[in-house]
């Protein structure tokens, strides 16, 4: 008896190719036990000034900084919005009674300018007016001088994300060198000088343990996605299952596949919708099912695409399908993945099919072209197996949907898997 065999070819492209074009984004603090304080600025005083040194081992490498980025957490800026902001590499490890401030001749000033607080809590992003050169060997320090006169009219202004154990006696006391310094004036009506600070015997320093969680960001000739693998597997179905793992993405649109009989791009055409990406600075797992392949050896690239219509491509990997004769047929293999849409096009109901290879809790929702999710089709937990779904070509009110193409997305837990289907009355 004649069966349908499949030579399973697992071709690996690591990404180590693109390494020097992605974007290079370092987090201070990540993961570490978090807190508030008034670092960078005191909001709450009529002026402050402060430094704060990160040590060269929790930066890991050299970064030309072209963006910082602090997490704002509560609380306002209100009259102290005049920010110049200064940084320098440092063999200074620390400051104390001892070693007090770093001289501003030591520094660079990198943005002087007027700044406004996010809507909402999260990430505030500084875009520098020059870039610093972090030569990765020294530890780095950043000064921020706030120049605006008069203090915000709710106390205690605005605190930022932090971490470290703050200094019960103002820093002041024997101990080992602290992270941070800063000068808050009370109404006092004095602006410090960078050039010549208050002497750190003044009753408006602290010197604290206290640090700010910082991300340090190199935003210049990179891509916005960090992408580690690109496989391609042939199953059991006769189908080629591709799969890709990000470890950042930041301002991607999403992805589109490519397939072609020859290794040259050129040739090849698109054989997916666009697959939206989740643009999370942790790793993100995607995969897509080519069902409509035949016997022989298939070329695939992958293709990112940003909000600002750049794209690039990744590739090519392949796989080769072979049929034969053997006596039985092999075990199925499950694949997590939306397998087949039948019919399609279709009016005005239509089957999705998918497998689960594992117990997941699965989320299967339709999105139009624009992006935008329509319906929530599924959304619960399935034990393995092969199973299918029903969608009508309604919205998440009930309403029928307009003749188009709609993108049929499903989560299940770090595979997302999509496919299109056209709606034609």
């Amino acid at each position: 008896m004649k069966h349908n065999t499949t030579t399973l070819v697992l071709a690996v492209l690591i990404m180590s190719l693109f390494s020097s074009l992605w974007a290079l984004e370092i987090t201070v603090g990540s993961g570490e036990t978090t807190s508030t304080s008034h670092l960078p600025i005191y909001a709450w005083d009529e002026y402050s000034y402060s430094q704060q040194i990160y040590p060269a081992a929790w930066i890991g490498s050299a970064i030309e900084i072209t963006k910082i980025r602090f997490y704002w957490v509560s609380g306002t800026t209100e009259n102290s919005n005049d920010w110049t902001i200064y940084m320098g590499n440092t063999s200074q490890a620390g400051y104390s009674v001892l070693v007090g401030w770093i001289p501003v001749t030591s520094m660079t000033q990198v943005f002087s300018g007027n700044l406004s607080l996010p809507s909402a809590e999260g990430w505030w992003e500084i875009t520098l007016d020059d870039a610093f050169l972090y030569n990765g060997t020294d530890n780095l320090v950043i000064a921020i001088d706030e120049n605006s006169a008069g203090n915000c009219s709710t106390p205690p202004g605005a605190e930022w994300r932090s971490y470290g154990t703050d200094i019960p006696d103002g820093g002041k006391g024997p101990s080992e060198a602290k992270s941070s310094i800063y000068y808050a004036n009370d109404g006092l009506e004095n602006n410090p000088d960078p050039a010549n600070p208050p002497s750190v015997f003044d009753e408006m320093i602290t010197i604290t343990n206290v640090i700010n969680q910082i991300i340090l960001v190199d935003s210049d000739d990179t891509l916005p996605v960090e992408l580690s693998s690109f496989t391609a597997v042939a199953t059991q179905q006769n189908y080629v299952k591709l799969d890709w793992v990000t470890q950042t993405e930041s301002s991607m649109c999403g992805y589109y596949v490519y397939r072609s009989e020859s290794n040259v791009l050129e040739t090849a055409l698109q054989v997916s919708l666009l697959i939206p990406a989740t643009n999370t600075s942790s790793e993100c797992k995607y995969s897509y099912l080519d069902t409509e392949v035949n016997e022989g050896t298939w070329y695939y690239w992958l293709q990112s695409i940003e909000y600002t219509g750049e794209s690039n491509y990744y590739g090519h990997i392949f796989v080769s399908i072979e049929s034969g004769d053997e006596d039985t047929s092999p075990d199925l293999v499950l694949v997590t993945s939306i397998n087949k849409i039948f019919p399609n096009p279709f009016n005005p109901v239509t089957t999705i099919n998918y497998e689960l290879r594992k117990v997941e809790t699965v989320n299967i929702s339709i999105y139009n072209v624009k992006g935008e999710k329509v319906k929530v089709l599924l959304s619960e937990e399935k034990q393995p197996g092969s199973y299918h779904i029903v969608w009508n070509g309604d919205d998440a009110n009930g309403r029928t949907l307009a003749s188009g193409t709609y993108i049929i997305l499903m989560n299940a837990g770090d595979i997302r898997s999509s496919k299109r289907a056209m709606l034609m009355k």
